[in-house]
């Protein structure tokens, strides 16, 4: 990532290793991205207050976990508004729809849309929105396919 945004005007990359070098939402810039990466052992006390507080400091928050169940769920999983899943196992798969489509769409028909989309290969992926409508962008396969359940 360094290597790609070191060229780039008017971006700056900063590096935190742990948490507790990490400033608090109040301290960072405005329109400033955080990308949290493989930290599903550590301590989540900064992370969460990011999550209650970006939108309030414009900023935007990526979350990057490879399971699903492992993310805390109050305040990260809550209040995630758009989720990209690559393949999952049935456990995480079920989790998320039972906090994000179970009002929208049978598991098993979830399931099979996931499916579909992931057969594509090992890139493809499934979006879910919380931001647009059942039949308007809330289902995607990538980020530019909408889908209709």
């Amino acid at each position: 990532l360094g290597k790609i945004l070191c060229d780039v005007p008017g971006i700056n990359l900063f590096k935190f290793n742990d948490n507790d070098t990490v400033i608090p939402p109040e301290k960072a810039l405005p329109s400033s991205v955080f990308l949290f990466d493989d930290i599903a052992t550590e301590n989540h006390g900064i992370i969460r207050s990011y999550f209650m507080r970006c939108r309030h400091n414009l900023i935007d928050v990526c979350y990057l976990a490879q399971s699903y169940s492992r993310v805390p769920k109050q305040l990260i999983r809550d209040n995630a508004n758009f989720i990209v899943l690559f393949k999952q196992d049935e456990i995480n798969l079920k989790h998320v729809y039972d906090e994000h489509c179970s009002g929208d769409i049978k598991y098993s028909e979830f399931k099979d849309f996931c499916m579909t989309c992931w057969r594509g290969g090992r890139f493809e992926f499934v979006v879910i929105s919380s931001e647009h409508e059942r039949d308007n962008g809330r289902y995607r396969h990538g980020f530019d396919t909408y889908v209709i359940i």
